[in-house]
């Protein structure tokens, strides 16, 4: 379905429930407009089999939405997802607002089911969890920007419950929350962050991640990220095992005075090979907890070339580390694909 340029608004282009297979196209992210008004949601996807729908090159805005009834989650301004395939591509998402008692992702909730988000922007979100995105199953972002979104309790951006959360070569900037500035990963969840910014967020607790569950950080910079009113971790807080390697800590800071850059509360955290800012970085003030941050980078892997040029290296506190332009050291490259030669990872067929 083709959607012409045009502002959209009215009753009639609200509150549109999908059961079947579909593609939606708008003639652009500036051009294709569907302005709720001020009224509660637009698309909801609901299958118990599954169907594939594909929304892109649109913007979504002003919607408003308020639940007072405990116990009964509302989420998902722009778009609910519960059961169904879904990919959100070139889109823009704007001023959605979700107040009141369990609500979960101002422009997104996918609440059951898989979603891809590639492209896209959000700005001025807002939701108790999540203020552009909350995922409870699976879900992939890539190549989108976070911007000024806000949560009051987790996940300024995003948050992740119970689900699957990847994250690539995307920016957050400006977002806030209670804990997980950017994005918050709770309890039982998986949350993989490759090639990714996260700028001037603020939180209580992490001001750019908040983190519960699994959790993976590679090859992403942390600038000017904030715990603020005597929190703690400026960029990243954790209370389970994680991993958080080849990354960029710059200016991040926790007014609490306990991890400028990452505080651990509990479990550990594996923070070898990344830059903190300087060539003898003052680890008492940049890391609280169980932290294992040597080796580390003794040179900034961007301006170094490391990153932008394949076969530049990093240096690290003692050792020599190869980069790949994603960020990744060529060492897991080469072992992921001796995996597959071996057997040990077999290449899912179409």
């Amino acid at each position: 379905m083709y959607i012409f340029e045009g502002n959209y608004t009215g009753d009639k282009n609200r509150y549109i429930e999908i059961n079947k297979s579909i593609n939606i196209t708008g003639a652009s992210q500036t051009d294709t407009i569907i302005d709720a008004q001020n009224k509660e949601w637009v698309f909801s996807i609901y299958s118990r089999y599954g169907v594939t729908v594909t929304i892109k090159q649109l913007t979504i805005t002003n919607v408003l939405s308020v639940s007072n009834v405990p116990g009964f989650p509302v989420g998902g301004g722009a778009i609910h997802n519960y059961g169904g395939t879904v990919t959100v591509a070139d889109s823009t998402f704007i001023n959605n607002r979700l107040t009141g008692v369990n609500i979960y992702g101002g422009a997104i909730f996918n609440e059951k089911g898989t979603m891809t988000v590639t492209g896209s922007t959000f700005t001025g979100n807002s939701a108790n969890s999540g203020g552009a995105i909350y995922n409870e199953d699976t879900m992939t972002v890539t190549g989108s920007t976070f911007t000024d979104n806000n949560a009051r309790d987790d996940g300024g951006a995003i948050s992740n419950y119970r689900g699957t959360l990847t994250v690539n070569s995307s920016t957050f900037t400006g977002n806030r929350a209670s804990r997980g500035g950017a994005i918050s990963n709770l309890l039982d969840s998986t949350l993989i962050v490759t090639g990714s910014n996260f700028n001037g967020n603020t939180a209580y607790y992490g001001g750019g991640i908040g983190n519960d569950g699994t959790m993976t950080v590679t090859g992403s910079t942390f600038t000017g990220n904030k715990a603020e009113n005597g929190g703690s971790g400026g960029a990243i807080q954790s209370n389970a095992i994680s991993t958080v390697n080849f990354n960029r800590f710059l200016g991040n800071t926790a007014e609490g005075g306990e991890g400028d850059a990452i505080y651990v509360s509990s479990g550990a955290m594996n923070a070898k090979n990344n830059w903190w800012g300087s060539s003898n970085p003052n680890f008492t003030k940049l890391v609280y907890g169980n932290v294992d941050y040597t080796p580390w980078l003794t040179s900034d892997p961007v301006q170094s070339g490391a990153i932008d040029d394949p076969g530049n290296t990093a240096e690290a506190a003692g050792t020599t580390v190869p980069m790949q332009p994603t960020g990744l050291p060529v060492n897991y490259l080469v072992l992921a694909l001796l995996m597959v030669i071996g057997g040990f990872l077999i290449p899912k067929r179409k």
